[in-house]
Order: structure tokens, then sequence, then C-alpha cells
């Protein structure tokens, strides 16, 4: 015969534990992709050697496409949610950062030159990029947005990492193109 805390033990099984979940953008990033997330971005020319974090999109009006704002990634530099990874074979891996803010992280984008290296970091190794292109544009939300949309026709990948510009304002948007080594 049982014992009272064994009789106990059998009527109350344990059930497994559960897994929490997610409760903010990068840990519901980490539980979808795992090791592909990329952790941090090193570039050598600009000395920069910086955190990423996942970020996405915030809609102030709920009813019109032209109320969305980024979620600000604070110091570190925000890798849209919504864009590809660096083992993704095609599509656009899309980075942006502050440039007079926080960490002002992206201060000296704009110097960057072609065949510059940036080097992604994730859980499954690096991944190097060259500079293809730098341009600086005016403030359109909708130019900028057409950089995040998705493109079933692209057959490579390229990595695009935004910031505003100049170094002591927010009038224009530096935009570096880069294309896997």
């Amino acid at each position: 015969m049982a014992t009272p805390s064994e009789a106990a033990h059998l009527a109350s099984p344990t059930s497994p534990a559960t897994t929490p979940f997610p409760q903010t953008l990068p840990e519901l990033a980490l539980s979808v992709y795992g090791d592909r997330l990329i952790e941090y971005i090193h570039i050598p020319a600009l000395e920069i050697y910086a955190p990423v974090t996942p970020v996405g999109w915030s809609a102030q009006d709920p009813f019109s496409t032209d109320s969305a704002e980024w979620d600000s990634p604070d110091a570190q530099v925000g890798w849209l949610t919504t864009s590809a990874l660096p083992d993704d074979r095609t599509g656009k891996i899309v980075l942006y950062g502050h440039n007079n803010i926080d960490s002002s992280i992206f201060k000296y984008l704009y110097k960057l030159t072609k065949g510059d290296e940036i080097q992604l970091d994730t859980g499954q190794g690096e991944w190097i990029y060259s500079v293809d292109q730098v341009d600086i544009a005016p403030v359109d939300q909708g130019r900028t947005a057409t950089l995040f949309d998705a493109d079933p026709n692209l057959d490579e990948q390229i990595l695009i990492i935004i910031s505003c510009y100049p170094p002591d304002n927010n009038t224009q948007r530096v935009i570096v193109t880069s294309y896997p080594k």
C-alpha cells in the first residue's frame, strides 16, 4: 500500500513545463528565427561594432498606411523583421539606426564608400557585404517604404542600411546599398 505522500504523487501527475509565450518582439523573433538572427554589425571603415535588435513598424492610425512609423532600436541597430536574413539566398536585409540620438551609431554612415566591407554576425557565422552605393535622399516615407517591400522577382540578396542625415538633424536619409561578397 502506498504512503500518503506517494498516493498524493500518484493522484496528481506532474505536467510538463510549459514554454512561456514571448512577451517582446525580440523574444518572438528569437523563438521564430533562432541562430539565424543578426546579433552584431561590424563596419570597420567607421569603427562600428554594435548589437542588432529586431524591430518593426507602428501605425499611429490603423486606417492609414501613411501614419506608419519605425519602431526605434534606441542605442542599437534595428533589423526590420519583415526583411530577409543573411542565410536567405534572395531578398532585402533592412537595418537602420539613429544618427544624432541615443548612441548615434550611424552618425557617419554617409562616409562609407564603394567597396567598404560590412560584416553581419549571426549564430550561424559571419556574413560579409561590400558597399555598392551610398545615396542621400529627401525624407519621403513612401520612397523609404518601397525599400522595404518584398520583391518576388529579386534573384539576389541586398543589404540596405538607412539612417537620418545630416549628422546634426533629420531632414534627409542616407541609404547604403551593399551586396554579398
